[in-house]
């Protein structure tokens, strides 16, 4: 009588699971949060006439800059960038509606 003989792949334990690393606990020095005295300085600074945009830029487009600062400075700057646009076309088309006003004459 022959007896029936498994495979080696149903008899062999399975193979064990990949190592995972560790997840790191402590934030990078990039990722702190900004602290309210951070903020009240960021804004300070931005009371500045044209270092505000140079800071802006600057924190904007730097890898070495707080990940929450450098998030708030684009932010700042796309809302310029929108304001600048909004200006621009009110200037634009307001210029061209007051050119063609007469100014009626009520005395003569």
């Amino acid at each position: 009588m022959q007896t029936a003989t498994r495979p080696d792949y149903v008899t062999s334990p399975p193979p064990p699971p990949p190592q995972i690393p560790p997840i790191r606990q402590t934030p990078a020095a990039n990722h702190q949060p900004m602290t309210t005295v951070q903020y009240v300085v960021f804004f300070l600074l931005m009371c500045i006439p044209l270092a505000n945009l140079v800071l802006l830029c600057i924190w904007s487009f730097s890898d070495q800059v707080n990940i929450n600062r450098k998030h708030l400075s684009q932010a700042i700057l796309f809302l310029l960038l929108v304001a600048g646009i909004i200006a621009l076309l009110i200037a634009i088309f307001g210029s061209l509606g007051f050119t063609q006003w007469r100014i009626p004459r009520f005395y003569n």
